[in-house]
């Protein structure tokens, strides 16, 4: 997959939403004796995230709860 980038206008006041696709790279996942889920762990230590909004109360939300 390669790397595409869009972006959508609305019109004025009703926003514009731009969406950005990575190609993904292999996980390898981890196992978590420890949790009670069937579901595997991905170790995310040192991803990093790009938050972009205009409202800064909703892009400080976003990254915290990130």
């Amino acid at each position: 997959m390669e790397e595409r980038s869009q972006s959508k206008v609305l019109g004025i006041g009703r926003g514009t939403t731009f969406t950005v696709r990575l190609p993904l790279i292999p996980i390898q996942a981890i196992a978590d004796h420890n949790s009670r889920s069937s579901e595997p762990s991905y170790d995310l230590n040192g991803i990093q995230v790009w938050v972009v909004d205009d409202e800064a109360d909703s892009r400080e939300f976003v990254a915290f709860v990130l």
